[in-house]
């Protein structure tokens, strides 16, 4: 997770910062006396990590999906059948095994940066997904929750699991030991972006493999199969708009306007 968040870090305080905020949404669920963010977390913690007061001054605008507030002790269950989180994550001492289903409670309740996971395969799939050529970058977003983890799980397993899946010509094991030698370093400032950004490029071939075109997913993701899959050129990406959800607990009028934007 640190070498992205810390490109998100140095796109924060840079003077496009204000310009963001005025045009995204940080989209949340209301569950107990709290909110959670449904996307953009790296956004959000690179805010806290600048220590920028005027960044914190900003006006951010929160979408408001659902209100789970009257949930109970279902509210995590409900989460989960909404596809409005994730909880899957990897043993503490291997950042290679693949990710298994997890607790709640395993979750970060602060800002501190060592208490969360380094997952350094959603970190590749950032930088892979945002290389200089946009046409040759590794999937398309599909508009449904977590295709980047999808992405993430599939490079992991290729390169773990089935070496078979890279294309002819390509390194797997090479490309595993490079991997390896990108340190885990709690301080985003001091992650070598560059070694990251070669590291996506190495990926490329593989995301870009029909050998990985319907790749088969384990349960607890919201597809079955890999979704975003593309031969270069790559097109554009889908305009994807945040939905609200319209079954039982769904009260977001009493915190937000008629957009779901809190106000």
């Amino acid at each position: 997770m640190h070498g992205w968040c810390n490109k998100w870090l140095r796109t924060s305080v840079s003077k496009n910062a204000k310009k963001w905020f005025s045009s995204h949404q940080l989209p949340i669920v209301l569950g107990g006396s709290d909110f959670f963010l449904t996307d953009h977390h790296h956004h959000a913690l690179a805010i806290q990590l600048t220590g920028d007061h005027t960044i914190w001054e900003l006006d951010i605008q929160l979408y408001v999906q659902c209100d789970l507030q009257s949930a109970g002790t279902n509210f995590w269950n409900e989460m989960q059948t909404r596809n409005y989180n994730l909880l899957i994550n990897r043993p503490d001492d291997s950042s290679f095994a693949l990710p298994s289903p997890v607790s709640p409670s395993t979750l970060p309740t602060g800002w501190a940066l060592d208490s969360f996971t380094d997952n350094m395969w959603h970190s590749l799939v950032g930088f892979a997904s945002h290389v200089d050529d946009l046409q040759s970058r590794c999937y398309i977003k599909k508009c449904i929750e977590f295709v980047d983890y999808e992405w993430s799980y599939m490079i992991n397993f290729a390169t773990e699991n089935d070496k078979s899946l890279w294309p002819a010509g390509s390194d797997p094991a090479g490309f595993k030991s490079m991997f390896q030698g990108l340190a885990y370093k709690p301080d985003p400032q001091h992650v070598n972006v560059q070694e990251w950004e070669a590291a996506a490029a190495d990926a490329l071939p593989l995301c870009h493999s029909e050998s990985v075109k319907a790749c088969q997913l384990p349960s607890f993701f919201p597809t079955s199969e890999l979704l975003g899959w593309s031969a270069t050129p790559v097109p554009p990406d889908p305009e994807c708009r945040y939905t609200q959800c319209s079954s039982r607990g769904c009260e977001s009028q009493r915190t937000s306007n008629g957009n779901g934007i809190v106000v």
